[in-house]
């Protein structure tokens, strides 16, 4: 599907929120899929790149960047009823407070299709190398979310993609897939470290 320019001559979208990318904070601009009444695309397309996100535990647990939020259990993008590990049908789920870091990102405000992963801990993980936020029950999560590692050179927050990566190959953390989030572009902000 290709997108409409709005007046400002952006695409439209249908929410946005603050993100990390490659350390810095960016701002994420989202097109739910049509069929849940947004401007997007109902399915991932061929015609657009694609980029990974990594749900992480908030970094600032006073402002995370995605708020813990309770909604029935149905799936945003397909509408289909969720179920738990043995398949029985869920009331409600839990979107857990979290940040995303983003692996990819495109200038000039192209769309990519997102494609989210909870960063949870992985076979090496302990105390000394990882830190993670706990969960509630019927959290999507299932487990706690890793937001900072240490690799050896002191505690670093899960802010960059290669971070994750590095910290994925050494079995620290252990990626699940989420879901297809729909189209998105990142837009830059003032410059911020991850100094937290």
């Amino acid at each position: 599907m290709a997108s409409s320019l709005s007046s400002a001559g952006e695409p439209p979208h249908d929410m946005s929120k603050r993100v990390w990318h490659d350390g810095k904070v960016m701002q994420v601009y989202v097109q739910i899929p049509q069929k849940a009444g947004g401007h997007g695309n109902n399915a991932p397309s061929d015609d657009l790149p694609d980029t990974d996100v990594y749900l992480i535990g908030s970094i600032d647990e006073a402002d995370s960047f995605g708020p813990e939020r309770v909604m029935p259990a149905v799936d945003p993008v397909t509408g289909e009823p969720m179920t738990d590990a043995s398949g029985q049908p869920l009331e409600e789920v839990t979107i857990p407070a979290h940040d995303d870091t983003f692996a990819q990102y495109y200038p000039d405000g192209t769309i990519a299709d997102t494609f989210g992963y909870w960063v949870l801990p992985g076979s090496a993980a302990s105390e000394s190398n990882l830190r993670t936020r706990e969960q509630p029950m019927n959290s999507l999560a299932q487990a706690p979310l890793a937001y900072a590692v240490d690799l050896g050179d002191g505690w670093q927050p899960l802010t960059r993609a290669t971070l994750v990566q590095q910290a994925l190959e050494r079995d620290i953390i252990a990626l699940k897939f989420s879901n297809w989030g729909g189209g998105a572009w990142l837009a830059p902000l003032p410059a911020r470290e991850d100094s937290k």
